[in-house]
């Protein structure tokens, strides 16, 4: 398992350096945007399980709307836009389950936006991320990245207490505080890029091992509903997009918005 995720990760860093800084980060949004419209796919094989018909082309099209719409408005300016169109999402899923013989709108439009909110929604951030600088960005992606690292070979060597048993027996509360000081400190080691205070970069980084922590755990709570281990198998030693960017997923936006705190706190 080990190996694997070292053979991921020798694939995987070069591919988000070269998405996050090459031609000004042009590659960014399309590449977040395959990876989402993957994850879709694999949320709503996992919503087909528990019996739901997502509408999935609606759901796609939300989704790299989502995406294309972080790219062109970094600050979300357009705010009433996107309101616009999470209201024609649901109108149009609604208005299409009437046709179904089989309609069920509530688990059908149901699974539909929960997929494009959970998936394209939160993957948008990514994209959002960089608004602050490329540095910004890649701090995190490196911080997500020691978190589920530090978690992992915390877990595996010293381990002992269960963090949520009933979620992923896996899961250790060693291996929880081993991510948290991993992420920690890195934001604390590489956070003289983004020229930050200590405290911010302290907070940065207990931030992203917080809130990836609970991303994991709720990604753990659908896979138990659905019944399945893995939601893909797409990433050797982890399993699918959401299974490796469940944290990422649940960070991203938190980190985002406490950015735009810290810099209104600089302009006050």
């Amino acid at each position: 398992m080990l190996y694997l995720r070292i053979l991921s990760a020798v694939i995987g860093i070069p591919l988000a350096a070269l998405a996050v800084f090459a031609w000004n980060g042009v590659l960014l949004a399309p590449l977040v945007g395959l990876f989402a419209l993957v994850g879709l796919h694999e949320f709503y094989a996992g919503a087909r399980k528990l019996g739901a018909r997502p509408h999935d082309w609606l759901g796609r099209v939300a989704c790299v709307s989502l995406i294309a719409h972080a790219r062109i408005d970094p600050r979300l300016s357009d705010a009433p836009l996107l309101a616009v169109a999470l209201a024609l999402l649901l109108l149009i899923a609604l208005t299409i389950e009437l046709f179904r013989p089989d309609r069920a709108p509530i688990r059908n439009v149901g699974a539909t936006a929960l997929g494009v909110l959970y998936v394209g929604w939160l993957f948008s951030y990514v994209v959002l991320l960089r608004s602050f600088g490329p540095w910004h960005l890649a701090v995190i992606l490196v911080g997500v990245w020691a978190c589920d690292t530090g978690a992992y070979l915390t877990g595996k060597t010293i381990g002992r207490h269960k963090l949520a048993p009933s979620l992923s027996p896996a899961k250790t509360v060693e291996g929880l505080i081993g991510g948290i000081a991993a992420s920690t400190a890195v934001a604390l080691a590489t956070g003289g890029w983004l020229r930050s205070p200590v405290w911010a970069r302290a907070a940065l980084g207990l931030t992203i091992g917080v809130f990836c922590v609970i991303g994991d755990l709720c990604e753990s709570a659908m896979k138990r509903e659905i019944g399945v281990k893995d939601f893909g198998s797409l990433i050797p030693g982890h399993g699918g997009v959401l299974d490796r960017f469940d944290g990422l997923l649940f960070a991203a936006p938190v980190v985002y918005y406490l950015g735009l705190f810290l810099i209104l706190f600089r302009s006050s």
